[in-house]
This record gives structure tokens, C-alpha cells and sequence, in this order.
């Protein structure tokens, strides 16, 4: 059988905090030993202090992964505050559990997809249903990355995931870090994995609450994620035609509802129920004239730049968990997870953000059950076949038992 245990703690000491929000997961497993564990925890710990009291509890054999967010998600509620973490452990003896790091994101997406290909086939189909991919968030160009991944496959299985994130008013430094975790260690510029296979399933839905703003632009010079100029302009001139204001930085007021959309191939629009991905710069450069897509955009894309509908947000996020806890009539998730951007968090809904984006998402399932998530600096999922990298969306992803 499989168990599922969730707990998460707002103490500000980091061994405090992981020894409580470990003890509150492992009390669910009624004493089974935990096959992996899962950690999402706030920048502001002691990031190596946290995972050893963690790991001090739930064994130091035990499989852990998961990387560091601008906010963790879980039943009823979120915090965005600097210390919080979140903690998931699942013990079971139907389903099989992979966790690996991949270093030097940034110097090589595509040998990083790669590498994560290769691995995942030496698995094989059987050992790999499922695959959550958490790379640092500041790094890498995380586009390149999964067409590289979805490239070299041999078999299809479900990808999704979110991008580690930091505290979201210095985002606009590009010295900030995040923080990817696998086993033991706390790492940088690099991708956490977890494989999951056996006797499961993993049901994905995402969903954006973007509207289009003017006519189609081109991207005229970008190179490794930085989008240098859109129509022959600087692309941060570009970007401060579309709001009221001098902005200085991309913290202003308007700018943080402004993103770009990139069209989505005709074939895959009625699928995800939008013509666009969205795309949101991270990094604004020390030349004030360039921006940073960890996303990526590349030379000749058309573009076309949105803006966030919090109204809409709300709706299509409650949507989408409706759809999917529809897919699977009288089926109880083993647990679900929430990835969701650190846009749409209490910089979109302040104080209302539990009550507009996590409790009517938890309410769709009628089972209650187990709720692991994180504010992320972007996020990964599949349309049809192929994984992305989204911005300003929310990743819902249910697991069961086959």
C-alpha cells in the first residue's frame, strides 16, 4: 500500500523548522519507512541546517528532493513569508522512486536535457512514469533544456515541475540565488529530478489568466535567454511603452502584470485553451536595455505582449482543478501538487491569495487529499506531448496509484 504524509512549519530557526514540518509528514506513514521525501522550503533558512534535520528524520538513505521557493503552498493556506517549509513523505511497495542532480545548468541546457534523457532510459518505461523536474530558477535557459529532453526520450511519460525560486522583491538582482536540493545537498545553477514509476499515474493540468495587449512584435537580437531588442529597439524601451509611468525596475506597479506571450503551434491551442505561452522577464541587465527570459525567446519569434487578469486567474485556476479531478471519476488522488508562479501569489491577490488561489483549487477534489506546492520562478508542463516552460501559470499535478 502507499501512504501519504504532508507537514510544514513557519519557525523561523531552520532545525527547528525541518524537525517539526518532518515529524508532522512521517506521523501519516504510521511508521513505514518513507520511500522519498519532498522539500520545499522558503530562501530565507539556513538551507543546509533545514535538510539535515530533515534528513536527520526521515534517514539518511531516504531519497529527498525539491528545491527552495518564493512561498510554499499546502491544505487550507500559503506562506510567503522569508522562513516556511513544506514537507511531503510517501512511503510505498507499488511505487518506485529515482531522485538525481544535474549540475552546470546555465553552461549547457541542452546537454542537461540530455543527461536527464538518458538517465530516465536506463530506467526504463517501467521504472519511469512520471518525471518532476525542479531547475534553478536565476540560471539556464530552461526552453533549450526540455526540447533537448523531449528530443532525446525514448519513451513518452508525464513532465512537470517548477523552477526554484527566492524572496520576489530582489528578483531584479541577478546575483540572488535558489537552491536545489537532492539527498543531502544544497546546490546552485543546477536541476533536481524525481523519477517516479511502478503502479502509477500522474495526471497534469495547467492553465494562465493572460490577456493580449497590440500587435504581434519580433524579436530582433536575443542570445542564451536574454531578449536584447524587439523590433529593432531596446527590448526594456519595448516593454515600458505598455505602462503609465517611468519604471525604473520590473517591480514596478504596472510592469509586474505585464509579460509576452509566444504563440503556441495552432495544433496544440484548443489543448491548452490558449493561443499563447507566457512568458515574464526575471532579470532586467546592467545595461538597462536588456531582459532576462529564463524562458527563453529567440531570434525572429513573433511575440505578443499580455497582461494578467486577476479575475481571470482566479477563474481558470479553479477551472482547471475542476477538469482535472473530472478525469478520473471515483478515483482518490495520492496526493496532489501545486506549482504555481511567485507572480501570482500575494504580489496578485495580497492578503486574499489562499481564499482566490489555493482553497478553491483543493475544494474540486472531494477526497482532501495530501496538498504539496511552491511559489516557483516558473513552471513545467505538458501540452500534448511536449513539455514547456510557462510563466504566470499554475501546474496542477495528481498522482495515483495504478
Amino acid at each position: 500500500m502507499t501512504k501519504v504524509g504532508v507537514g510544514h512549519s513557519t519557525k523561523r530557526r531552520a532545525g527547528d523548522a525541518g524537525t517539526d514540518a518532518a515529524r508532522t509528514a512521517l506521523a501519516s506513514l504510521d511508521g513505514a519507512k518513507p520511500s522519498v521525501v519532498l522539500v520545499f522550503a522558503n530562501a530565507g533558512y539556513d538551507q543546509v541546517a533545514l535538510l539535515s534535520a530533515i534528513r536527520e528524520l526521515t534517514g539518511p538513505d531516504t531519497p529527498l528532493c525539491g528545491c527552495s521557493s518564493e512561498g510554499i503552498i499546502f491544505r487550507d493556506g500559503c506562506s510567503e513569508q522569508a522562513c516556511a517549509v513544506n514537507v511531503m513523505a510517501i512511503a510505498s511497495d507499488r511505487i518506485a522512486f529515482h531522485a538525481f542532480n544535474v549540475a552546470s545548468y546555465s553552461k549547457d541546457p541542452v546537454a542537461s536535457g540530455t543527461e536527464i534523457a538518458q538517465r530516465v532510459a536506463a530506467l526504463g518505461p517501467e521504472r519511469a512514469k512520471a518525471l518532476f523536474l525542479f531547475p534553478d530558477g536565476y540560471t539556464g535557459n530552461a526552453t533549450e533544456m526540455l526540447r533537448a529532453l523531449d528530443a532525446a526520450l525514448p519513451f513518452r511519460l508525464a513532465i512537470a515541475g517548477g523552477a526554484a525560486g527566492a524572496v520576489l522583491r530582489t528578483a531584479v538582482n541577478q546575483h540572488n540565488r535558489t537552491y536545489q536540493y537532492f539527498d543531502g545537498g544544497v546546490h546552485n545553477d543546477s536541476i533536481s529530478v524525481l523519477v517516479v514509476g511502478g503502479s502509477v499515474a500522474l495526471d497534469v493540468a495547467v492553465s494562465h489568466g493572460c490577456t493580449p495587449l497590440g500587435l504581434q512584435r519580433q524579436v530582433t537580437a536575443a542570445e542564451g535567454g536574454w531578449l536584447r531588442e524587439i523590433d529593432g529597439q531596446p527590448a526594456w524601451s519595448v516593454l515600458r511603452e505598455y505602462v503609465d509611468g517611468d519604471p525604473e525596475d520590473l517591480l514596478g506597479a504596472d510592469i509586474i502584470h505585464l509579460c509576452v506571450g509566444e504563440p503556441l503551434d495552432p495544433a496544440l491551442r484548443a489543448e491548452y485553451g490558449s493561443d499563447y505561452l507566457i512568458r515574464t522577464p526575471l532579470t532586467l541587465g546592467q545595461d538597462k536595455q536588456s531582459l532576462f527570459f529564463p524562458g527563453g525567446l529567440q531570434l525572429g519569434d513573433r511575440i505578443q505582449f499580455t497582461r494578467r487578469d486577476p479575475d481571470k486567474v482566479a477563474t481558470n485556476a479553479a477551472q482547471s482543478a475542476q477538469t482535472l479531478a473530472r478525469r478520473r471519476p471515483g478515483q482518490s488522488p495520492l496526493a496532489v501538487f501545486q506549482f504555481d508562479c511567485a507572480g501570482r501569489g500575494q504580489m496578485l491577490f495580497g492578503e486574499s491569495t489562499a481564499d482566490l488561489a489555493v482553497r478553491p483549487l483543493q475544494n474540486a477534489f472531494a477526497s482532501d487529499p495530501p496538498w504539496l506546492g511552491f511559489h516557483t520562478f516558473g513552471e513545467i508542463a505538458q501540452i500534448g506531448q511536449r513539455a514547456f516552460y510557462h510563466n504566470y501559470t499554475v501546474v496542477l499535478c495528481a498522482l495515483y496509484e495504478a
